[in-house]
C-alpha cells in the first residue's frame, strides 16, 4: 500500500472534489503526476503552485491541460 501526499489525502478525505488522482511514476527518473479538476488555467496554476512540494523546491510542475479518452 502506497502513502498519499497529505495534501491528496486531506482533500479525499474532505471531499473538496479538485483531485482525481495523484502518485508517483514507476522508473528510472523520480516523478510523480497528479490529475485534478480546474474551471480554467489560472486556477490550475494557482493548485499546482501551492503544492508544498512544489512551493517549497523540493520539486517543479508542469501544466499541462489532459483530456481522458478512455477508463476502465
Amino acid at each position: 500500500m502506497g502513502l498519499l501526499h497529505p495534501r491528496a489525502a486531506g482533500e479525499l478525505r474532505g471531499g473538496v472534489g479538485a483531485l482525481i488522482l495523484a502518485g508517483p511514476t514507476l522508473g528510472q527518473i523520480n516523478t510523480g503526476i497528479c490529475v485534478f479538476e480546474a474551471p480554467d488555467e489560472d486556477a490550475a496554476r494557482a493548485y499546482m503552485e501551492e503544492d508544498p512540494t512544489i512551493a517549497s523546491g523540493i520539486a517543479r510542475g508542469e501544466l499541462r491541460p489532459f483530456r481522458a479518452s478512455f477508463l476502465r
